[in-house]
């Protein structure tokens, strides 16, 4: 009797242990699953009840946004391919190809699952979608710069830093160091400060690149309206045509515009500053990797809200400048129409 008692204990043990085993696994994967970023985000069900109206219209104010970017944007790209002689074409295509990326990327993220607050995305794909406009944004303001200095026949650097492979290595490298900090933390979470280094890396480039700009906006104006009083002071004087017949005048974008394409350079400048420091305190707050806090739902609500916004207003930028080439288009459309007019009265 006493055998078959002894005998017992050892299974019941082993049942409870197996049981909480079991337990625990299930616990581990609850939590799991209920952690969709890597940076801290809020009680989901709890503040979609607190956050009421204003959740939908955080998710669809800035999806529609976004889509706006990629139509225009797909739009500019169609139009760029079909038209000719344009100088810098390639500037302007790859401008408007990384705004439909980044407008792509967000639309489907924000209407499908916003901040995979229901793990509707694989981790990495959440993760890109969310970081996708820091690489695009970099890129684009890039090209920008060196578009506008080489327009103006400003020396940038030497030709051996600013040519079109280092343009392209640039990029590139801002997709690889954003792709592959996705992947990794989305398949290896304790290997999240990779995110850290890649914000990090954007933060400094974005500080870096934007105040460049800034210092040198003031040269770059004083090029546009020298050149302009050039061009006004010969037409008065000279009673010859500033160009020799047959011969193509070496710009892109009218004059006049120029100068518009500057200040709005200057606008996108100032927002991809305030892009990166809203980065810099995300890194630093409490929306950063490393704390232990689980955000209070209105903070994390406005921060995201104003940093989205930033990041539409710096698109729509890009777009303005990188539109340019339609506009000197429907200019001379109009001069021509003018010409017929005159020419037939």
């Amino acid at each position: 009797m006493m055998a078959a008692v002894t005998a017992s204990a050892p299974q019941e043990t082993t049942s409870e242990t197996l049981g909480q085993d079991i337990h625990n696994v299930t616990s581990t994967s609850t939590t799991t699953t209920e952690e969709p970023f890597a940076e801290p985000v809020p009680n989901w069900k709890e503040a979609k009840i607190e956050w009421g109206a204003a959740w939908e219209v955080h998710i669809y104010t800035l999806g529609a946004l976004f889509a706006l970017i990629a139509l225009i944007s797909i739009v500019n790209v169609i139009r760029l391919l079909l038209m000719q002689r344009l100088k810098s074409k390639a500037f302007f295509i790859a401008m408007n190809t990384l705004m439909f990326i980044m407008g792509l990327f967000r639309t489907c993220y924000f209407f499908v699952d916003a901040y995979n607050s229901n793990n509707s995305f694989p981790a990495a794909l959440a993760y890109f979608s969310i970081s996708v406009t820091l690489p695009c944004l970099t890129s684009a303001f890039i090209l920008l710069f060196v578009m506008l200095t080489k327009l103006l026949s400003f020396k940038l650097a030497s030709p051996k830093i600013v040519n079109g492979r280092v343009i392209i290595t640039v990029i590139v490298f801002n997709f690889v160091l954003a792709i592959t900090a996705d992947l990794v933390t989305g398949y290896h979470f304790e290997a999240r400060a990779i995110l850290v280094v890649c914000q990090a890396t954007y933060v400094l480039i974005g500080i870096v690149t934007s105040l460049a700009y800034i210092v040198l906006f003031r040269k770059l104006y004083n090029i546009t309206i020298r050149d302009r009083k050039t061009v006004i002071r010969m037409s008065l004087t000279s009673q010859t045509p500033l160009a020799k017949p047959g011969k193509k005048r070496d710009s892109h974008i009218p004059q006049p515009k120029k100068t518009m394409a500057l200040k709005v350079a200057l606008a996108g400048a100032v927002l991809y500053f305030c892009i990166a420091l809203m980065n810099l305190w995300g890194i630093a707050s409490e929306f950063g990797l490393y704390t232990n806090k689980t955000p209070l739902p209105w903070p994390w609500w406005g921060y995201h809200f104003a940093t989205r916004l930033l990041e539409v207003a710096m698109g729509f930028t890009i777009l303005l400048v990188a539109s340019q080439p339609f506009r000197k288009k429907k200019q001379e459309s109009m001069k021509s129409r003018i010409s017929v007019v005159s020419a037939a009265s």
